[in-house]
């Protein structure tokens, strides 16, 4: 299994959108489809399977910590699985989230006698993955609706990822790994993980849990407010030594980092105390 970000590539995520302060129920799109990736982050074609977005008439808007809501044929828009999508603050200045998509009648995601010749660009071609995705477009204007909570700047960002699969026979598949990318973008967050298709020959359940680093959801800040409360204080202290030590591969710019030098250290806490105080 690998990951593989899908970004505008794939009309499975549609869109939502999160903002500061609001109080309505944060929803989201995906789904999951055949696809084929000839090489990796590069998709050729797919075909949706089951798919969920706030369209007019559908009953089952997915809410974010909601549970699961079906997933529905693309065509016939019957009922063919089930999705659903989690986000917490972990509080110490990353986010998660998680999605999970399983069959409505237990059998594997893909069958005997199922097509899984995908159009592409050179003609139908044998799928070669089952992919899973979850989006959000946080300015796209087509899709004026709540999305997953995730905050942080534009460009690559260093996750975390739990990704899993769960056999017919009740066996699972959990494995553990680390990507960048660039999943945060000006139209959204989007987020899709792909399987052989061998694989979901067997599983019935599969899904990710992705955890972000340098992410906060307050205002602007300033140097060393680590939480943008608008103040550096002991807070502040706290994140940063629940940080300590090398970024790993993160590298510089880890959100404890203030000097960039690739590990949080003293130096770090000496900069948060020249800071101290409320944010100018």
């Amino acid at each position: 299994m690998y990951i593989r970000p899908m970004l505008a590539a794939t009309a499975l995520v549609t869109a939502g959108v999160a903002f500061a302060g609001d109080t309505e129920p944060d929803t989201y799109s995906g789904g999951y489809a055949l696809a084929v990736l000839p090489e990796e982050f590069v998709l050729a074609g797919a075909i949706p399977l089951g798919v969920n977005f706030d369209f007019p008439g559908n009953s089952a808007i997915p809410v974010v910590n909601g549970g699961p809501t079906p997933a529905l044929d693309p065509t016939t828009f019957g009922v063919v699985g089930f999705m659903q999508a989690t986000s917490e603050d972990n509080g110490d200045g990353t986010y998660s989230v998680g999605y999970e998509a399983f069959t409505a009648d237990g059998s594997p995601f893909v069958t005997d006698g199922m097509n899984t010749l995908v159009p592409t660009a050179t003609g139908l071609q044998e799928a070669t993955d089952l992919v899973i995705d979850l989006g959000n477009g946080y300015e796209d204007p087509n899709f004026p609706i709540n999305g997953v909570d995730v905050c942080g700047d534009e460009g690559d960002i260093f996750i975390g990822v739990e990704y899993y699969f769960v056999r017919v026979d009740g066996t699972e598949n959990r494995e553990f790994g680390d990507t960048t990318g660039d999943y945060i973008r000006p139209e959204g967050f989007t987020f899709a993980w792909g399987y052989d298709i061998a694989d979901a020959r067997t599983f019935n359940r599969a899904g990710f849990v992705v955890t972000f680093a340098a992410v906060s959801c307050g205002g602007d800040g300033c140097f060393g407010d680590l939480n943008e409360d608008l103040i550096v204080d002991s807070a502040d202290i706290g994140l940063l030594l629940s940080a300590w030590g090398s970024c790993g591969k993160a590298g510089p710019g880890c959100f404890a980092d203030l000097n960039e030098n690739g590990v949080v250290d003293g130096t770090d806490i000496g900069l948060i105390l020249g800071a101290w105080g409320v944010c100018p």
